[in-house]
């Protein structure tokens, strides 16, 4: 069994490569993880306001209310608003596309999961190479010397594994936070729709 500081004295390149990426995909996980959480606060805010005017609002003020507060919530400078339905529709697109945004910007943690582990394999392959190389070199055929070498490669397929494991966990993580998210918003969208068009109705 390797000690630390062996590990360390053989540490391939590939090795630290792993390393460091294990560090760039936890603080992007964080990161993404405080984005989704915000964007979930700003909507939760935005529909919640949608959802107390449409309690106090009288019946033909429906339209009018609903499409004055989306007007404030819609980040589009150049919208202008038609009525409350279409506004919320356009709020719609708007969040829709904000979901879409979250989800692309975890796909880079899921090609880390998909890679890391080839990435480790390469890094074993390579220390082998490098392994038999010696071996040819000093004409050394002693099997502790021999399994010296192959372990110390077999270590980049571990730490490759270790990076897809724990990049796998952190992609699915954010995938069920985006998921929940757009469930909530697609949900109190509906809600707020069929408020609108009960008011319309019954104006």
């Amino acid at each position: 069994m390797f000690q630390l500081n062996e590990i360390v004295k053989y540490m391939s390149p590939v090795i630290i490569f792993l390393a460091a990426l294990s560090v760039v995909t936890l603080s992007f996980y964080l990161e993404r993880l405080f984005t989704i959480a915000a964007f979930n606060r700003k909507t939760h805010k935005e529909l919640s306001v949608l959802r107390d005017l449409e309690k106090t609002r009288k019946s033909d003020e429906c339209d009018k209310l609903s499409k004055k507060a989306l007007e404030q919530i819609i980040s589009n400078p150049d919208f202008t608003g038609c009525d409350g339905e279409s506004s919320l529709l356009h709020y719609r697109v708007e969040l829709d596309e904000g979901v879409e945004n979250l989800r692309i910007s975890i796909v880079k943690i899921g090609s880390v999961a998909t890679l890391s582990p080839y990435i480790g394999l390469f890094g074993t392959v390579v220390g082998i190479m490098n392994s038999f190389s010696e071996i040819y070199r000093t004409g050394t055929s002693n099997f502790a010397y021999v399994s010296k070498g192959i372990s110390e490669a077999l270590v980049a397929t571990a730490v490759g594994l270790f990076l897809a494991i724990t990049a796998s966990f952190c992609y699915n993580h954010l995938s069920a936070k985006i998921r929940a998210v757009n469930n909530e918003k697609n949900s109190a969208l509906e809600r707020i729709r069929i408020t609108i068009e009960s008011g319309r109705r019954n104006g």
